[in-house]
């Protein structure tokens, strides 16, 4: 069911957040299946709702769907997300868990990154890295000696490549922690907190 927001209420001023008029208003509208110049469900303008939206997120919903889903993906596009993974000895040297998720159609823009090795100082490989799902492009890279057991690294200092952060990763690819040169040991695991967004 589709719903029209008035244009008197496109046009209220101040926050809507509190409103609750306004909300039982858009309610009666969907349930007299008022003709719709905007698409929305009354749980998707509750959501937003209770999530803070001014009115100007109300009079912009002509530009998403009426899915839950679309909105979920519109709101990622702009709003930041914060991965914390935490991969074990043996994932690091198998190189295929994610530590960002792929998400069909959508790209990853990574603009901060940390990694801290867990239980001991790293051994073993030359670099800890993080790369683009199939291709293995470095999002982040740091050579082994930059760690020190617990001790977090960043995008600057030590020997750090940062090739693809800031760049929209290919469609459809996660981001994989992942080693190089001999087998990693020592360290129980590595933790990488990834933030960014999709596009």
């Amino acid at each position: 069911m589709t719903i029209v927001i008035p244009k008197r209420i496109g046009y209220a001023g101040g926050n809507l957040k509190g409103l609750e008029a306004v909300l039982n208003e858009l309610a009666v509208a969907a349930n007299n299946a008022y003709p719709a110049t905007t698409t929305a469900t009354k749980a998707e303008m509750d959501a937003l709702h209770e999530a803070g939206a001014i009115k100007a997120d109300f009079v912009k919903l002509h530009a998403v769907s009426s899915s839950a889903v679309a909105i979920d993906a519109a709101v990622a596009e702009v709003s930041p997300q914060v991965y914390n993974t935490t991969v074990t000895l043996a994932q690091i040297n198998a190189g295929a868990t994610a530590v960002v998720p792929a998400v069909a159609g959508k790209q990853f823009i990574a603009q901060e990154i940390w990694m801290q090795a867990i239980g001991s100082d790293p051994a073993g490989a030359t670099l800890i890295e993080l790369v683009q799902e199939t291709s293995g492009a470095v999002v982040m890279s740091h050579a082994v000696a930059d760690f020190a057991s617990n001790a977090w690294v960043g995008k600057t200092g030590g020997t750090v490549v940062t090739t693809k952060l800031d760049t929209p990763l290919d469609a459809n690819k996660a981001i994989l922690m992942a080693k190089t040169g001999n087998a990693l040991t020592t360290v129980t695991s590595v933790r990488a907190v990834v933030v960014g967004f999709y596009v």
